[in-house]
């Protein structure tokens, strides 16, 4: 398919949705098909045929304070968004849903955002004892222990281990020994000497003191904090690859066994901590995503001082729980990195931030409320009878083809035979029932829970 018919298909997606949406509100001059406003018909599309589709809506259209971007497909994630809220607080205000169950507690977690009285009520108090599991850590090699024994609650700016296919044999997993998370969202807000970059830098190092009093610090040790972290990180940003290095995957696919993992790092012990996280049998090999990087780590976690290194891991752990805890820090995270950071001018109503963080935990069990009630299973049927149809209309054209081998022809339905067809949503839905939710849990601790790995 050419670029000029991929331009032209994703318009006519976007404008079928306009004229949708348009028929809502003006059911009496509904207009059908391609919408032609949103084009801009003056201008040539052999010269731009990107603004003779799209001209009109570029010119008309507005981002809504609360949103960074706008289009087609927000459009119609929000309208999807409208429905699913209805659906939830319908459920909820049934009581026909056992604690219990799955949907039972998806509105669980939905009302423990919800509540902010509780939220309020509860302050930092959910996230203390992490942050005092941090401050009994006695010596460095204590750090990495306490990072695997706490690996949800407590984070890591320094390196972390996940589970991914192997990019050599993607019948198989393998272990990704990968760089920690940092503050600010990349590399080059670091390290870029741009005035725009160096005030990001000022703004963050106020965002981390104004967070940090919440937490008991004063202002001129938070100040000063906040100078420390910022070096840190950046210490920790410069050797990571750039953004053209990380487009090639080739980068990331070095392969070291796991006997010999004391030349990646002497002072962090990854053998060690892979067998602390609970990992039974060790894998034969794993993959060091970005060796420069954990050679820098090495030195900086030798060279610098067990106070500082747990002020950056206290800092880690605060900024990713921040969204979870009362409203007032919960706001000030977003002022710093939806409104500065991204542009937005105003917050996106609870219940749709409270949606969003069901969608991304326990979306399966929401799902089901909706397809229960938008998409029934004799539909679904129906667009998998279409899909077949299709897919033996192209068996059929493959058989009929003059230029193509015997050979091939059998390969390529051998191929077509492989397709997996997904159509709506799963033929078994994910199963929650060992997920720790309970009515008492805060919104912190039922994002733990749903970190926990049980599920």
């Amino acid at each position: 398919m050419n670029k000029v018919k991929i331009l032209l298909m994703s318009f006519s997606a976007l404008a079928l949705l306009f004229s949708c949406q348009d028929s809502n509100k003006e059911a009496d001059n509904e207009e059908k098909g391609i919408t032609m406003k949103y084009m801009d018909t003056a201008v040539n599309p052999q010269d731009d045929f990107y603004s003779y589709v799209n001209g009109g809506w570029m010119k008309t259209a507005e981002i809504p304070d609360d949103r960074t971007s706008w289009g087609g497909f927000q459009i119609l994630r929000k309208s999807t968004d409208t429905d699913v809220l209805g659906i939830l607080k319908e459920a909820e205000s049934s009581g026909k849903y056992d604690a219990n169950s799955d949907q039972g507690k998806a509105i669980q977690v939905f009302n423990s955002i919800m509540d902010t009285v509780s939220r309020n009520g509860a302050g930092i108090s959910p996230l203390t004892g992490k942050l005092d599991l941090i401050s009994k850590i006695k010596d460095k090699k204590d750090i990495q222990k306490r990072l695997a024994e706490q690996p949800t609650s407590v984070s890591s700016p320094f390196f972390g281990i996940s589970s991914y296919s192997d990019p050599d044999d993607s019948d198989v997993n393998v272990a990704y020994v990968g760089t920690g998370s940092l503050g600010l969202p990349d590399r080059d807000y670091y390290l870029e000497e741009d005035d725009n970059s160096k005030e990001i830098r000022e703004k963050y190092k106020e965002h981390i003191a104004s967070m940090l009093t919440y937490f008991g610090e004063s202002q001129d040790d938070a100040k000063f904090k906040a100078e420390t972290i910022l070096a840190l990180e950046t210490k920790l940003a410069e050797p990571r690859l750039d953004k053209v290095a990380r487009r090639d995957f080739r980068n990331f696919n070095n392969r070291y066994a796991v006997s010999d993992l004391g030349e990646v790092s002497k002072n962090i012990d990854l053998k060690t901590y892979m067998t602390d996280l609970g990992i039974e049998t060790l894998p034969d090999t794993v993959l060091v995503m970005e060796p420069k990087y954990m050679a820098a780590l090495d030195e900086l976690m030798a060279d610098t001082s067990l106070e500082d290194l747990k002020t950056l891991m206290r800092w880690s752990t605060i900024n990713d729980a921040s969204d979870q805890l009362s409203t007032d820090i919960a706001t000030t995270n977003w002022e710093f990195y939806s409104k500065t950071l991204s542009g937005a001018k105003a917050q996106r109503p609870l219940d749709e931030r409270a949606l969003s963080v069901v969608n991304g935990s326990i979306g399966e069990a929401v799902g089901k409320l909706y397809v229960d009630q938008k998409f029934p299973p004799e539909a679904k049927e129906k667009a998998e009878k279409m899909v077949a149809n299709v897919i033996t209309a192209f068996k059929n054209r493959i058989n009929d083809l003059e230029w193509m081998t015997a050979e091939t022809k059998t390969q390529a339905i051998e191929k077509l035979n492989k397709f997996t067809v997904k159509i709506g949503y799963p033929d078994e839905f994910e199963d929650y029932s060992d997920l720790k939710v309970v009515p008492e849990n805060t919104f912190y601790e039922n994002m733990q829970a749903v970190s926990s790995g049980i599920i």
